[in-house]
């Protein structure tokens, strides 16, 4: 367990993050000042903060107000807006809502209210119907499916090549199995086919054809269509099965289709075709199902990256902060309003989504560093320091070039951001004992993302500890 700091070191820490957030500057001299300079890549940007969280004395201070790409260093931002607006006990429900009674077997209308489980599985859906047949309803006269989240599935700026791969899938208030169809691609002499299982309400269409000989240009592509339908084209080199991770494009269309299959295994009728509904209705709930709670969701956002838990929740922050239909627009300003309230200076900020893939996100260094001082500061947020990636040990530090071995292994906690041309890390730097010694954000846009500049900052970090 890491320790939370006491109030002296409290005190200094947050007078040195009120000075360092003052005027914009360039960089200023500090003890790790020259080292970056020399592992910096070249035509890179490169943002910079570290702290010593004991003695408040700043290591490192290199264009801390600089605007930066974040990638997914900008889940840590969602975090602690989660953590302040929803709270630690939050959960997702999916219900099931009668209007009228069951009248020999027959119900009038039944309504789905979906809120946006990010991990609401077809699984738990079945329950939830085999529930409803066990209370003895055989056939319902009308079905409705009622959300609470705008239908915008993709924040402004999430790059069009990215929509086909299940880290981009749609972000809706109907999410079934992470909405996320899983395939394979498979070679038949010089042709492929794909086999994806019968019972999934979509259809992936192969015509790119099998090549032995090893082509530099030999690529597959995915074209998307409405319905959930897909065709692949182009060419496949290898002759072993490739597994497939394919966004679906409609999440109403899926979830309403797999519905209407799930019920008719249920032996349950319905009269009419399913409908959507823009109003939830009032009657009683005849089942429902909870998600996890919303401080391990935020774990295992931040741990493994989750993109489909953090702008799911990055909805939310809108809708419950300004009791408006989820939307990205409303978690933006919600999560900006939370974070400036709590002391972290967010004026020029942008902030158009939860995960870190737009690419319009903008955010400084020290944006960064005062959330991770919210952290370490705010009991409320307490959990969190607990909730990061460590190391050689978990989540997407676990292989991170680096970090496998030591003196990083165990002793960094941290949210990493990776995406083309962007690089990024903020956390935590502990000792042997496992107690925060430094608090750092590393930004990069541009460059060479191969020079490992981050391990070889840190290694230095905990050498200027070790001479102390």
């Amino acid at each position: 367990m890491t320790r939370i700091l006491t109030s002296p070191c409290l005190s200094a820490l947050i007078a040195l993050l009120a000075f360092v957030i003052g005027p914009v500057s360039w960089a200023q001299a500090t003890p790790l000042s020259p080292l970056l300079d020399k592992v910096r890549p070249d035509h890179a940007q490169v943002a910079a903060v570290v702290i010593d969280t004991r003695s408040g004395e700043l290591l490192l201070n290199h264009n801390p107000n600089g605007l930066m790409t974040p990638a997914s260093s900008q889940k840590l931002l969602t975090a602690v807006g989660a953590y302040r607006i929803l709270g630690p006990d939050y959960q997702f429900y999916t219900r099931a809502v009668a209007s009228g009674s069951i009248n020999r077997g027959q119900l009038s209308h039944l309504q789905l209210q979906f809120d946006g489980d990010p991990e609401l599985t077809r699984a738990q859906l079945r329950a939830m119907i085999k529930s409803l047949r066990q209370q003895g309803i055989k056939r319902i006269q009308t079905l409705s499916l009622y959300s609470s989240q705008a239908d915008q599935y993709h924040a402004p700026g999430w790059v069009w090549d990215d929509l086909g791969i299940c880290f981009a899938a749609p972000v809706s208030g109907f999410i079934l199995d992470r909405n996320c169809l899983h395939a394979s691609l498979r070679a038949k002499g010089t042709d492929t086919w794909v086999k994806l299982a019968s019972y999934l309400p979509a259809n992936i269409e192969s015509q790119a054809k099998y090549q032995a000989k090893k082509d530099a240009f030999c690529e597959l592509h995915l074209k998307r269509f409405p319905a959930n339908r897909f065709v692949i084209s182009g060419c496949l080199a290898e002759k072993q099965k490739l597994p497939l991770k394919v966004a679906i494009t409609d999440p109403y269309t899926y979830l309403s289709e797999s519905l209407s299959q799930m019920l008719k295994d249920a032996g349950i009728s319905v009269a009419k075709p399913v409908s959507l509904s823009q109003q939830p209705i009032k009657g009683k709930v005849l089942a429902s199902q909870a998600s996890r709670p919303l401080s391990e969701l935020v774990k295992t956002m931040l741990v493994k990256s989750d993109n489909l838990i953090a702008d799911s929740l990055f909805k939310q922050l809108g809708s419950h902060y300004y009791r408006h239909s989820g939307s990205f627009r409303s978690g933006g300003l919600a999560l900006k309003a939370t974070l400036q309230s709590a002391g972290v200076d967010m004026q020029d900020a942008v902030i158009e989504d939860g995960s870190g893939l737009s690419r319009y996100n903008l955010i400084s260094a020290n944006q960064l560093a005062q959330s991770l001082q919210l952290i370490l500061t705010d009991p409320k947020l307490a959990p969190l320091q607990q909730s990061l990636a460590v190391a050689g040990v978990s989540g997407t530090l676990k292989y991170k070039a680096g970090f496998t071995q030591p003196p990083l292994k165990h002793r960094v906690a941290a949210k990493t951001g990776t995406m083309r041309g962007v690089s990024a890390l903020a956390g935590f730097t502990t000792d042997k004992d496992k107690n925060i010694e430094t608090l750092f954000v590393y930004l990069q846009n541009g460059g060479k993302l191969s020079v490992n500049s981050e391990p070889i900052l840190l290694k230095a970090v905990l050498e200027q500890h070790s001479l102390r």
